[in-house]
């Protein structure tokens, strides 16, 4: 990492340098190549940075991707919709270094991009980049909803959904098994979400849809193939069908209940506490919840 990070810090250097002696209006094409490049090594760099320096970088990437959408947008429309894109992921990147209104706002500017990229191309027309909009939409609303209240929260949601339904016209498990896995995982995600505002039937059904998607993905994560992606995913399904748990008749419960343990045993395979310690500490939590609601349901049965 550490050599890494100093090849990109020369690289970074040189093109500044190499930026700073051309002509602006004389070699404008070439100046903007140049700034592409530029924005490519500071965002990896950012990567790499602490919070703070974080941020720096990745205000500076910001303003050359709006640099260089202005010089493409009349003449070099491909061009300018590719920088969009790029200018979406590093506005969406900020926000999650920011918070309160400025969380929000920045939020909210990436949801405006993504639309407006995905209306432009539709899943025909350019169907990797619309595919690559509608999953960043879909963490998009994930955090829109995060930060709005009742009727909205749903709303997002609800957006999220349609924005992982269109992704996957995209995004098969034949040509693109990783998007597609993760594509389910994220829709999983936002069923469960909506299910935390539902109540009753509503409630099971969308529970029952997000256990229905993670286990579609785990068709793609493989332990042996995506280790790390299929702890996660195992770690979500156990969520969602303990929630099932706690809900289904009384009939059904020990069912479920088994399941979540199962699941919840799967991930505990590859997030050991050596290599994974947080998220091992997470999945401990996530397991003494499921046996405490166990205990209890039987203890209320009895």
């Amino acid at each position: 990492m550490d050599e890494r990070r100093k090849l990109l810090e020369k690289s970074v250097k040189s093109l500044r340098i190499i930026i700073k002696k051309k002509n602006p209006a004389e070699d404008a094409y070439e100046v903007v190549q140049l700034k592409t490049q530029l924005a490519s090594g500071l965002y990896e760099l950012a990567e790499m940075a602490e919070k703070q320096d974080k941020r720096k970088l990745l205000e500076e990437v910001e303003k050359l991707r709006k640099e260089n959408f202005e010089y493409y947008k009349d003449g070099f429309p491909g061009d300018a919709i590719v920088t969009l894109h790029q200018l979406g992921i590093v506005n969406c990147r900020i926000a999650e270094l920011s918070a309160g209104e400025e969380r929000m706002k920045r939020f909210k500017e990436g949801e405006r991009i993504f639309d407006s990229i995905a209306g432009s191309l539709g899943p025909k027309k350019w169907p990797e980049l619309y595919a690559s909009s509608m999953l960043n939409l879909i963490n998009v609303h994930q955090e829109l909803a995060a930060l709005s209240e009742k009727e909205q929260t749903k709303k997002h949601l609800l957006k999220s959904v349609e924005s992982a339904k269109e992704a996957l016209k995209v995004y098969t498990s034949k040509e693109f098994p990783a998007d597609f896995a993760t594509t389910q995982n994220n829709l999983g995600n936002a069923y469960w979400d909506i299910a935390g505002v539902s109540e009753g039937s509503q409630k099971r059904e969308y529970l029952d849809k997000a256990v229905k998607a993670y286990e579609t993905a785990l068709q793609v994560y493989t332990r042996k193939e995506f280790p790390a992606d299929y702890a996660m995913t195992q770690n979500n399904l156990g969520n969602a069908l303990g929630d099932v748990m706690l809900i289904c008749e009384s009939g059904e419960r020990k069912e479920f209940y088994d399941k979540a343990r199962n699941a919840f045993d799967a991930a505990a395979e590859v997030w050991t506490e050596k290599y994974f310690p947080t998220d091992y500490k997470d999945l401990m939590k996530n397991i003494a919840i499921l046996e405490a609601d166990w205990k209890r349901l039987q203890e209320e049965r009895n």
